[in-house]
């Protein structure tokens, strides 16, 4: 779940909850046969009482977000009282998904051109010499000269006694946050590297779900959003690289060829 809008839904949302698509719920169905599923008595509705989600009670709708041909995304919404025929709310209802998903499309497509060039080919010109590092220092001092001139705040840290260690920033600012913020990662290593799961994430704001230790340390960096892209060994959080920004918001596309660079990280620790 990505979005909400009701209590009940708000619950779901903190939890991070995930549905197979597949699954034998309501929401299983929609997304594997990319059709409408309309209940108006989700008591009586099988695929609901196999997989209940407590959004609400008595009529509910999912209906499948698609660009083109697949389905990547689901509108779902249920009412609080029972209404099995209601063609002009579910007309409505059935065509927002169709408008929802052209809004996404088109926000993606002005994401991908806001990549700078010039900044893509640099850190792709500097990975070779981490691919190349014949030790840990060696592939530390090249990340380092990457992040050296990063346009964004930048930052690696690496884990050491079980606790966060800054080896390397590209700003002053960026380093004095780090000595204060860090203390409040002290002993949140595993629930870090479980919230994680080895996967990169852009943090805001207004992002759920977050770990107390790690919101409280994005929140003393004051930076309009933060990127965490884990370094892994042998399948263990063994660092993270830090990226921020103060104003300009961080997005996939931008973050892109950092994760590249720290998949060659992760390599590179694993011979």
């Amino acid at each position: 779940m990505r979005a909400a809008c009701s209590p009940a839904a708000y619950s779901l949302l903190e939890s991070r909850h995930q549905l197979e698509v597949g699954s034998t719920s309501i929401i299983g169905w929609v997304s594997a046969n990319n059709q409408p599923r309309i209940a108006s008595d989700i008591n009586q509705d099988p695929y609901y009482q196999a997989n209940q989600t407590p959004i609400g009670n008595a009529f509910g709708s999912r209906i499948p977000m698609r660009w083109e041909a697949p389905s990547w995304a689901l509108w779902m919404f249920k009412a609080h009282r029972q209404a099995p025929s209601a063609p002009r709310p579910l007309w409505c209802c059935k065509h927002w998904p169709a408008q929802i998903a052209v809004a996404i499309r088109n926000a993606s497509l002005t994401e991908s051109i806001q990549v700078n060039i010039h900044e893509l080919e640099r850190v792709y010109r500097g990975s070779r010499s981490i691919a190349e590092a014949k030790s840990e220092t060696e592939m530390t001092q090249a990340v380092s000269r990457i992040l050296q001139d990063s346009p964004y705040a930048a930052a690696m840290l690496l884990v050491r006694e079980n606790r966060f260690e800054a080896v390397s920033t590209n700003e002053r600012e960026v380093k004095h946050a780090l000595e204060t913020a860090l203390d409040t990662l002290a002993s949140s290593v595993s629930e870090i590297q479980k919230f994680l799961s080895g996967n990169p994430i852009i943090i805001e704001e207004d992002t759920s779900g977050l770990p107390a230790a790690l919101k409280r340390f994005v929140s003393q960096l004051n930076h309009q959003s933060v990127a965490l892209l884990p370094i892994t060994q042998d399948n263990k959080l063994a660092g993270l690289i830090l990226l921020g920004g103060r104003k300009q918001a961080l997005t996939s596309a931008i973050v892109q060829p950092y994760v590249g660079m720290t998949d060659l990280i992760n390599a590179g620790l694993d011979k």
